[in-house]
Formats: C-alpha cells, sequence, structure tokens
C-alpha cells in the first residue's frame, strides 16, 4: 500500500495529510505535473475552508447584530501559492480594494479599557470568540474531509484525463 504525503497551511490550522489508497492512484498523483497537483492542492483547500467560512459568518452576524458589516462581507477564503506551500485559508479580504476586516480581532479577542493621549475614554470591546468558536466547531473534520476532497479530485482529474485521451 502506498501513501500520498502532503502539507496544508489554512491561517492558523496547520494539516499534514496522509492518503492512503489503491497503488494507482498514488502513482497518478506522482505522475502529475506540478500545475495540475498545486490545483488540486488548491482547489480541494478551498473546497474544505467554505464551511468554516460560513460558520465565522454566521457567529458574527447572531453576535454582533450586523452592527459590522463590513467585516461581514470581507470574510472570505482566500487562497496561496508560494514555492513550498500552496493552499488557501479564511480571513477577512480587501472588498472593492479597500480593507474592511481591521477590526476583526478586536470583536474576537476584545479589548482593555482604551484611552486617548489626550484622556479621553473610547470604551473598551467584550470578547465574543466568534472566530474561536469557528475554527474549534471546524478544526477536527477539516483533515479528514481534505483527504477526502485530494482523493475525490485526483479521481475527477484521471477521468477527464481518460475521457481526453480515449476520444
Amino acid at each position: 500500500m502506498t501513501a500520498i504525503k502532503g502539507k496544508m497551511e489554512a491561517g492558523a490550522i496547520s494539516i499534514t495529510f496522509t492518503t492512503f489508497g489503491v497503488e494507482e492512484i498514488a502513482l497518478a498523483y506522482r505522475l502529475l505535473s506540478n500545475a495540475s497537483k498545486k490545483s488540486l492542492i488548491i482547489n480541494s483547500a478551498t473546497k474544505v475552508l467554505r464551511p468554516l467560512a460560513k460558520t465565522a459568518k454566521t457567529n458574527l452576524k447572531s453576535r454582533h447584530k450586523f452592527k459590522t458589516k463590513n467585516l461581514y462581507k470581507s470574510i472570505q477564503v482566500a487562497r496561496f501559492d508560494t514555492d513550498t506551500l500552496k493552499g488557501a485559508y479564511v480571513k477577512a479580504r480587501r472588498v472593492k480594494n479597500k480593507y474592511k476586516g481591521y477590526h476583526s480581532h478586536l470583536l474576537d479577542l476584545g479589548t482593555k479599557e482604551r484611552v486617548t493621549k489626550s484622556g479621553r475614554r473610547t470604551g473598551k470591546v467584550k470578547p465574543t470568540k466568534w472566530w474561536k468558536d469557528a475554527v474549534d466547531s471546524h478544526y477536527k473534520g477539516i483533515d479528514p474531509a481534505f483527504e477526502k476532497e485530494i482523493n475525490e479530485g485526483l479521481i475527477r482529474m484521471i477521468k477527464k484525463y481518460n475521457a481526453r485521451t480515449l476520444k
């Protein structure tokens, strides 16, 4: 039995996966071009992280009653591709070229009583843990879902290749 090994980083989540399966599938993965491997990993990671983004949005909406529409709109799955890592992560992204999610950590973790340099009090923010709860609810399911998606994506690629070559 052969194994396919890889690594995915998703924000605070790092997943090392090993997929055991039929030797033909492992061989097919090794024979894929680098571009195909990259596409497979990034697309699989994106698909697996979508439920996490949706839960984060739901938590934010329920705990802040839409006082923060900009942050809600900006929570998305982002893809990345560097020399060493390929994958996706959930973050507050730019919307129409404006960064709208700069205050996400303040709402998640809260703040102490804040005072300006002139001494004026600006209040404090109670922590709501909307992001932490979303990650905790999906953390254990991401690894098996990612392995399953890699296998299914590889099978789709093989079928697509066979359909083109057998014409």
